[in-house]
């Protein structure tokens, strides 16, 4: 997790209370391909399951 996004979810209760965080961090995971790990390589997922 970028140390930006992580300074702000430590200033608050919940893990994204800022949008703006929230669709940063979801836009990381999906250039990872993490966003949804059970999906299979034809469908954007990684393949690892």
């Amino acid at each position: 997790m970028p140390s930006d996004i992580r300074d702000v979810t430590r200033l608050t209760a919940s893990m994204f209370p800022h949008m703006p965080t929230a669709v940063a961090w979801q836009k990381i995971l999906h250039r990872q391909g993490w966003a949804a790990p059970h999906w299979p390589v034809e469908f954007g997922g990684p393949g690892w399951i």
